[in-house]
């Protein structure tokens, strides 16, 4: 754990730090260190970790990354804990939804790279104004490759696009109406895909859709948040959680949460959940309020619980 925390930036995530890396540091072989990394989980100190793996062009090596829980309840105290929001994200009949990386690689897969097959209404999820604003055969891109694994790619991706909506949240929160694909966007993009050199790829285009898809969660994710009004949330920064592990990767399992904290200030250690109407206020727990917290999946008080395991205000 000690090492984890070393590697891992102020929001408890470690990047590229895959098994052997993890060898050489602990002293510890293989076989060990897979069972303390699967009993920390256990423990609720690894929240979510997302699986290395490499040969795909598209995104080249991809080290494990691991979510620490600095709200665990052994690291709050020396950790500032931020405060979490949890809010409904599943559509107008109750439903969760495919999250943006399920509906690309998902899709691509279904279509053995002949397309995308999107609906007029998952073009405008994914920030495609018309169907010609993203060719089909960009498809062929988003195939994994036969020895990876198709939830693997998918979370990978989810992640890359977690993370450039979190950048645009905390730089662009006032202005992210008016944000367009530009230089800056596909520039990091690219850093944090880090395609193969060896495939020649159509990157503007890549980056194109993928930016687009990015700024269309970053205002997604902006409009859930505006019932916490507790928060001064233009002063912010902030970071997108994965989906939670239920087995199914490319659905959100009806929920999206994100860490939030003050860029000048301290946070407050607190958990906001908002139900189905963003007209209705969040209900706030304090840290102590919110035991399972502790858990290695984070879950929330009904209705919004879709885990196969009771929450424990439904026990």
């Amino acid at each position: 754990m000690a090492v984890l925390l070393a590697h891992a930036d102020r929001w408890g995530v470690v990047r590229e730090l895959g098994i052997a890396k993890l060898t050489d540091l602990t002293g510890l072989n293989q076989e060990r260190l897979r069972a303390h990394l699967f009993k920390l989980s256990e423990m609720g100190f690894i929240s979510h970790k997302l699986p290395g793996f490499s040969s795909w062009p598209l995104m080249g090596k991809w080290g494990s990354v691991y979510f620490l829980n600095l709200h665990h309840p052994d690291l709050r105290q020396a950790y500032p804990a931020s405060s979490i929001a949890v809010m409904d994200s599943r559509d107008e009949c109750g439903r969760c939804r495919q999250t943006e990386a399920g509906l690309i690689v998902g899709r691509a897969v279904f279509q053995s790279g002949q397309g995308f097959a999107w609906s007029h209404s998952e073009r405008g999820f994914l920030g495609q104004p018309s169907e010609d604003c993203v060719s089909d055969d960009l498809a062929r891109y988003f195939l994994p490759p036969v020895r990876i694994d198709e939830a693997a790619v998918t979370v990978a991706l989810q992640f890359v696009l977690n993370e450039l909506a979190s950048s645009l949240l905390s730089t662009h929160w006032c202005s992210l109406e008016r944000v367009t694909v530009d230089d800056e966007l596909r520039k990091s993009v690219r850093n944090l895909l880090k395609p193969s050199k060896r495939c020649e790829l159509p990157m503007e285009r890549i980056d194109l859709m993928l930016g687009q898809a990015a700024i269309a969660l970053a205002r997604r994710v902006q409009g859930m948040l505006k019932p916490f009004t507790e928060l001064a949330l233009e002063a912010c920064d902030y970071r997108l959680l994965p989906a939670p592990a239920l087995g199914m990767a490319g659905w959100d399992g009806g929920q999206r949460c994100v860490l939030i904290r003050p860029k000048n200030g301290e946070p407050i250690p607190a958990v906001f959940v908002c139900g189905e109407s963003v007209e209705h206020s969040p209900t706030r727990y304090e840290l102590e309020q919110y035991p399972w917290l502790s858990s290695p999946l984070l879950t929330v008080p009904k209705p919004l619980t879709r885990y196969g395991r009771k929450s424990p205000a439904g026990r």
